[in-house]
């Protein structure tokens, strides 16, 4: 069993006992935390030009200093106003185009290794797209914390289907992550009637 695993498991032992976890603490030192998963210079397979120390520091430093509201609501903002400008500047006629660009733009800027599907969503009219992220910079490798952490790359697909669909009701989940337990994340985009 590896030492990740072994981490993991006692973590959550420790939860079940009721012995107190800081989440923040654990969330602001996320860069030391991806146990055995990281090559031993600090990258992912795919990724090996990308620095996570550097990306995690930045990420979930502000942990120590503000709320995890807070911290949500940036990644968000930062998330959208990308995803929005993902969609304007691709030009995408139809939603596979600017899956395509999206999934560009996620393995250029190092978030990950994406692949998308469809498929049908209830009460829509449009089939909900579905993401799956392997080598997720904001999460994978990181200690399961029963949540998902992975809120820009939530939001990025929320700001480029508002923009394209040029609707507000849409609705993205994130169904499977690194802090809920998963090998891989994956994000599930639904436009609902209003």
């Amino acid at each position: 069993m590896g030492a990740s695993v072994k981490i993991i498991e006692m973590l959550q032992a420790m939860k079940k006992a009721g012995i107190a976890l800081d989440e923040q603490a654990v969330l602001s030192a996320g860069h030391q935390m991806a146990f055995g998963y990281l090559a031993p210079d600090g990258v992912r397979p795919s990724f090996p030009g990308v620095s996570l120390g550097l990306l995690r520091e930045v990420a979930y430093a502000p942990y120590d200093v503000a709320n995890e509201f807070q911290i949500e609501r940036n990644f968000v903002q930062a998330g959208e106003n990308a995803g929005r400008r993902v969609a304007k500047e691709s030009g995408a006629k139809d939603v596979k185009a600017l899956n395509k660009s999206l999934a560009e733009f996620l393995k250029a800027s190092g978030v990950g290794s994406p692949s998308f599907s469809e498929e049908k969503a209830e009460r829509s009219t449009y089939p909900a797209q579905v993401l799956r992220l392997d080598e997720s910079a904001f999460a994978a490798g990181m200690p399961v914390i029963n949540k998902p952490y992975c809120h820009y790359v939530r939001a990025l697909l929320r700001g480029a289907y508002v923009a394209f669909y040029e609707l507000e009701n849409v609705d993205v989940k994130e169904t499977k992550c690194w802090g809920m337990g998963d090998d891989h994340c994956e994000f599930r985009a639904a436009v609902f009637p209003k």
